[in-house]
């Protein structure tokens, strides 16, 4: 990033982000996280140092050593009417774009880090059909179907729900039905874009490394967390809020580091900044 580029940036950020200083916090924040890592880009590279953290790199994944800012919306729909949920919906979109394109600017010019992943992360919802009924959570993750096994689909494979194929076997629906989809206030309908494999029984996937706890067991659970519903497509929000539930959103920056080239894990390594409501 150039200096002019910078200094035209910051000039105009607090007109920008005045309305939304949470945004204007944290941006300045990951840059100073930022910061850090390329101070000590030089670090990395020597190679005398290298054997000690090889191993450790080639069993972690890029997702694991990358960073991670969250924003945790406090908005609750339960009193809310469709027009200000809408309102609502649009304030977040606008937090979605502006904290993606921060960090894009600032890590622009930074080695060994990646572009920036946005994933939006809803709370429990509800699907069912014909009396049978399955609790899933709403995800929408770019590139997300490209690290799934996908089982079957139908006509436009981004408009709709990508189901697990247990949640689709449990609720007996195919690629191309309309099923119920509830959260904590309201009810509406969605289509069945296409079936994947169930993570958990699916092999390892880096892509899915930090959403873990979402996925998996831990230890004493007797059953998985819900399978994730997976949006492909912009229908993320419509479907939110038909189903009373606002998400939260999730800028991860991957690493891309050549194997054996750092001595000790980087000062972005498994950083995590969450932050919100507003």
């Amino acid at each position: 990033m150039t200096t002019g580029r910078a200094t035209i940036l910051w000039a105009k950020a607090p007109l920008l982000l005045r309305r939304f200083p949470q945004i204007l916090g944290i941006t300045i924040l990951a840059s100073a996280i930022l910061a850090i890592a390329t101070a000590s880009g030089p670090t990395f590279l020597k190679a005398s140092e290298t054997a000690s953290l090889s191993g450790e790199i080639e069993e972690s994944t890029v997702w694991a050593a990358g960073l991670r800012v969250s924003y945790r919306s406090s908005f609750s729909l339960s009193f809310l009417g469709l027009e200000e949920a809408s309102q609502d919906v649009q304030t977040l979109k606008r937090i979605e774009s502006s904290v993606e394109t921060a960090i894009a600017d600032e890590i622009e010019g930074v080695p060994h880090l990646g572009e920036v992943s946005t994933t939006l992360v809803g709370a429990i919802s509800r699907v069912s059909r014909a009396g049978e009924e399955q609790v899933v959570r709403l995800i929408h993750r770019d590139d997300a179907l490209d690290h799934v096994e996908k089982i079957a689909g139908t006509g436009n494979l981004n408009r709709g729900v990508w189901l697990a194929d247990v949640t689709a076997e449990v609720l007996g629906v195919e690629p191309g039905d309309r099923i119920s989809l509830s959260g904590p206030t309201r009810e509406g309908k969605v289509r069945v874009a296409g079936t994947y494999r169930f993570l958990p029984l699916d092999v390892p996937r880096a892509f899915w490394q930090g959403f873990g706890e979402l996925i998996y067991q831990s230890a004493g659970d007797m059953t998985y967390p819900p399978a994730f519903a997976i949006v492909p497509g912009d229908d993320y929000y419509k479907l939110a809020v038909g189903a009373g539930d606002l998400p939260t959103i999730r800028w991860e920056v991957p690493s891309r580091c050549p194997s054996r080239t750092w001595p000790q894990s980087p000062p972005w390594s498994k950083t995590s900044i969450m932050w919100g409501p507003f």
